[in-house]
């Protein structure tokens, strides 16, 4: 698929970002907005409208997302059907704005950002120990490939904007199933979909995933990844 690349700057004069945010959002849009203040670039990816993932050089899901709209005047361009390499998000665009506003309401966006801040500028100091990475490798006949983090003890999964993980394919019903972290393992349960699931070809209403897995959620395959990786414990943690 051809990329294509809106002039550097546009609309930066005429349409404030927040705006193309909810009009690309509205419209299902797919491609991400490279955001420019001053010496920091961020990064926005839209998949069918959903905010799928955003970064600047020090933040990425939610904390990367307050900050790039906190930032005053930005200029930004469009990369067409750009996606990214993986999923740190799965929100929708007016929904997220909402927080946004009610967290600068509230006086919370600012404290927001310090903790947000403060950990990306610390995390190389301290200890290391054992903790796991989980991922699911997503493919199937209507999407394109792409790999979706896990970072919550509960992920939903289904078509509707409102799950955790938005599965645009036909097969997917609106919710789907749900997963549940537990150490190292997943407990994924069917929610009463059309479709259903399936571990390794045998179907199932509920069930364990381990490392190497292949779960099945309607006609979307997901590789199940369980690693050991390093985990940063801050200096002075007890």
């Amino acid at each position: 698929m051809e990329t294509k690349l809106i002039a550097s700057g546009f609309g930066a004069g005429l349409f404030p970002l927040t705006e193309m945010l909810q009009h690309y959002g509205h419209t299902g849009r797919t491609g991400c907005f490279l955001v420019k203040h001053e010496e920091d670039l961020g990064k926005v990816h839209l998949m069918t409208g959903i905010i799928a993932h955003a970064e600047t050089s020090l933040l990425s899901g939610d904390a990367a997302m307050f900050e790039i709209l906190s930032w005053p005047s930005p200029s930004y361009d469009w990369i067409e059907s750009e996606t990214p390499d993986h999923m740190t998000m799965s929100s929708v665009v007016q929904d997220f704005l909402l927080r946004f506003i009610q967290a600068q309401g509230s006086g919370e966006l600012e404290q927001i950002r310090k903790e947000s801040l403060l950990s990306q500028k610390t995390r190389n100091i301290g200890n290391l120990e054992e903790e796991f990475s989980m991922s699911l490798e997503i493919t199937s006949k209507e999407l394109r490939p792409f790999t979706y983090k896990i970072k919550t003890r509960q992920v939903r999964i289904g078509r509707h904007a409102d799950n955790d993980l938005v599965l645009s394919d036909s097969s997917v019903s609106r919710k789907h199933a749900i997963l549940v972290v537990n150490n190292d393992d997943i407990l994924v349960r069917d929610l009463g979909s059309m479709n259903g699931i399936s571990i390794n070809g045998q179907n199932q209403t509920q069930g364990l995933l381990h490392h190497g897995d292949l779960l099945r959620i309607g006609e979307v395959n997901m590789d199940i990844s369980i690693t050991p990786v390093a985990k940063i414990v801050l200096a002075g943690a007890a």
